[in-house]
């Protein structure tokens, strides 16, 4: 209540009603008392210039409408009334309604009532018009610096962790799916949209793949299209915009305004991000959210960047480990291709174990490096045909800890490293360098294990042919519990091996030609 009026307010979807005290706020927050109000308030929200209702001789509803710009977020319902009013029939129902004595109510409202008198009316309708939109424009800045301050907080919070996501995630496609999804979460819209090019020289897990967080009602495959269409026509260069009607066909597809801004990655339009259907009371996309969007592209383009030197850089480095393989493999011509394949099948085998992709990849490299510390065996030894002295099988036996000793500090095969020094223990405990049994074993040691003793068993060496794989299997069969951990040996009929009978055939054929 303000200046002595009664006045009730619904503002963005809140009803408030006198702050009155007895009777008085029995009267006020009767049924038939709010229905009145409330019937009044809701057709002023919709109504573009409102006009004051008469509800009974000597009372009247005077609207007073709360707008910031064009929006309207509220309106009060102040009510003018006069003795008059306090004798209608009106006044005793909504009395009756409140199960309050005539008398009492129209005391506890005399202080209420307006004065007959046009002057001191117009004054006090001055007063109060004035104190009321004071009142509305302090509620509008503070709510508006509220909502700011809160959006702010959200942006932050929410590039803090994408931004700690980017060094921790070495997924291309979680990261953008999880960035895309958080930006829905933190801007007001339906959906949110990330592209990239096709095809893509820097991130091949990208090429030509589409994100979508939220929802909208376009057709799934023209919604495709049309967004593929749209990062076609995208420029080095170009700030968020919103996409003209006649420029575009998606803001027609899905029935609202678009805004698209550009990914970037090497002076090259690499992306898009887009974000359609905005939600809230506020249906005009503000620059915020703009700024907002263009920095979302800003964060894909570095992390594409990053990406792609990441890809580079391991493609070096997976390419060195594997000339490094070869190169030892290659010492006798009938262990030529064996790391390549033991990386295959360990992988393979991971792969069938239901790992993540992290770490059927650690078991693919694992396999690859394996045998690396041969590179301090002597080729004397390595390439001997019959059978090795004990004091040449010694030799042989430090492989693992000599490739260990290579490999231990180089950062990114910190995982690999257990492998690469147990891949030749036992499950019985009668295996190299350390004797380790049973679960004390690694487990990538035991996979790799398993996959090394796979090739071993189907390559043709200098001393015997290459066994058959229905003979190998029943190897695995015999030596479950005593060389192999069981579980790994049950897992070898689920592998398909079509790609590894195809690296077995090439470098059967290589060793011929040799």
């Amino acid at each position: 209540m303000e200046m002595g009026l009664l006045t009730w307010h619904l503002v963005r979807d809140e009803f408030n009603e006198p702050d009155l005290d007895g009777c008085g706020r029995r009267w006020c927050r009767s049924p038939r008392a709010r229905g009145l109000v409330r019937d009044a308030l809701e057709s002023w929200l919709s109504e573009p210039s409102p006009n004051r209702r008469e509800i009974a001789e000597g009372a009247a509803f005077a609207p007073f409408v709360h707008e910031h710009g064009a929006h309207r977020f509220g309106v009060s319902a102040v009510l003018l009334a006069d003795e008059r009013f306090l004798e209608s029939d009106l006044f005793r129902g909504i009395c009756a309604s409140a199960a309050v004595a005539r008398d009492e109510a129209a005391e506890a409202l005399q202080p209420h009532l307006v004065r007959s008198d046009a002057l001191g009316l117009e004054r006090l309708l001055h007063d109060h018009h004035r104190t009321l939109i004071e009142a509305a424009r302090n509620e509008v800045a503070l709510d508006t610096f509220s909502d700011e301050l809160a959006q702010s907080y959200e942006e932050i919070a929410l590039f803090y962790r994408l931004g700690r996501s980017m060094t921790q995630t070495s997924d291309p496609l979680q990261f953008v799916e999880q960035t895309c999804h958080e930006v829905c979460q933190t801007l007001p819209f339906d959906w949110i949209c990330v592209i990239f090019t096709r095809p893509n020289r820097f991130v091949a897990a990208l090429s030509g793949r589409q994100f979508l967080a939220g929802s909208h009602q376009a057709p799934r495959l023209a919604f495709e299209l049309e967004v593929a269409a749209q990062l076609k026509s995208m420029q080095v260069g170009e700030r968020p915009a919103l996409l003209a009607s006649d420029e575009s066909g998606l803001p027609a597809l899905v029935g609202a305004e678009v805004i698209a801004n550009p990914i970037t990655h090497d002076g090259k339009v690499v992306g898009a991000i887009l974000a359609g259907n905005k939600t809230g009371p506020d249906p005009e996309v503000r620059s915020a959210e703009m700024n907002f969007l263009e920095a979302s592209a800003d964060l894909l383009g570095i992390y594409h960047e990053n990406m792609a030197r990441f890809t580079e850089q391991r493609s070096l480095f997976l390419g060195t480990l594997g000339a490094l393989t070869a190169s030892i493999d290659a010492k006798d011509r009938y262990t030529r291709g064996h790391s390549e394949r033991v990386a295959l099948l360990a992988g393979l085998l991971a792969g069938a174990a239901g790992f993540d992709t992290e770490t059927v990849e650690c078991y693919r490299i694992g396999g690859l490096v394996h045998d690396v510390g041969k590179i301090g065996i002597p080729e004397a030894v390595l390439c001997k045909k019959g059978r090795l002295t004990d004091e040449q099988f010694a030799q042989i036996q430090q492989h693992p800890v000599i490739g260990h000793q290579i490999l231990k500090d180089i950062p990114p095969l910190a995982r690999v490293l257990p492998g690469v020094l147990h891949h030749h223990e036992k499950w019985d405990g009668s295996g190299y360098p350390y004797g380790l049994s049973g679960e004390r074993i690694p487990q990538i040691a035991r996979v790799l294990c398993v996959a090394d003793s796979f090739d071993a068993m189907s390559s043709t060496r200098s001393y015997r042919p290459g066994m058959l794989r229905e003979r190998v299997i029943a190897e695995f069969d015999d030596c479950a519990g005593t060389h192999f951990d069981p579980e790994w040996c049950r897992m070898i009929p689920k592998i398909d091996l079509t790609r590894y009978d195809e690296l077995v055939a090439r470098t059967a054929v290589t060793r011929d030609a040799a």
